[in-house]
């Protein structure tokens, strides 16, 4: 990353730091391409967002106190199970066992140096493969978040 990449704030903005995805759900999906897509939403939607590297929540407050994020979003993966669309139905539609995968998601939010989570929520989707349904999930979780976060701006 270029040097000064998430130390500079803008005035007046609020910004959001993003540890990295814990997979409970035993399947591998691409974290960091998962994670990008959800700061992106974030970004698109008027809130700032950057990646911590913490993985643990004490370190995860030190390095957002560093980078002046004013809240910490932690995401766990917390399912992500096949479920198969076939028989009769699946035959007239023309869908050969179109596999789908559901995925769940489980995140909080918390504002930097407080204790209980200002949100605490699930995602679900359910998709063709395991990184669109994890993307679609992080989408509606990015939504949840803005709403949040923008809560705190007004």
């Amino acid at each position: 990353a270029p040097a000064g990449v998430g130390s500079t704030k803008r005035p007046g903005s609020l910004l959001v730091g993003v540890v990295q995805f814990n997979n409970k759900a035993g399947r591998p999906v691409p974290l960091d391409s998962l994670r990008q897509r959800l700061i992106g939403n974030m970004t698109e939607a008027g809130i700032d967002a950057i990646p911590l590297n913490a993985s643990s929540q004490m370190e995860a407050e030190a390095e957002a106190k560093v980078k002046q994020c004013d809240f910490i979003l932690y995401t766990d993966i917390a399912a992500l199970k096949m479920n198969k669309i076939g028989g009769m139905f699946g035959s007239i539609a023309g869908m050969q066992n179109a596999v789908k995968t559901e995925a769940k998601l489980e995140f909080k939010l918390f504002a930097v140096g407080e204790q209980t989570p200002r949100l605490s929520s699930t995602a679900s989707a359910k998709e063709e493969g395991d990184e669109n349904s994890a993307g679609t999930a992080l989408d509606s979780e990015a939504r949840a978040v803005v709403t949040e976060v923008k809560k705190k701006r007004g």
